[in-house]
């Protein structure tokens, strides 16, 4: 559980840079072409960029949220008693 948590708070975590680097484009016109690219890419960076604090607040609640999960599976292993 802890494991998965940390892998979506990186990808959490990576999301607000994406708005203004070229990532998003890239991948919209790998998949779907050129316009779907250009009609589309200003809404999603958009949407980034507007909710950019929520967003990291979220990837670092995940983050601590795994930090604890992890730490309390360690710490109540059995191989360590």
């Amino acid at each position: 559980m802890g494991i998965r948590l940390s892998a979506a708070a990186s990808i959490i975590g990576i999301m607000p840079s994406l708005c203004c680097s070229t990532v998003i484009p890239m991948l919209i016109s790998t998949l779907g072409g050129s316009l779907i690219a250009i009609t589309i890419n200003g809404k999603i960076m958009g949407f980034i960029a507007e909710w950019d604090p929520i967003i990291m607040f979220l990837a670092l609640i995940l983050a601590y949220y795994s930090l604890y999960l992890s730490s309390k599976r360690l710490c109540f292993c059995s191989i360590i008693r």
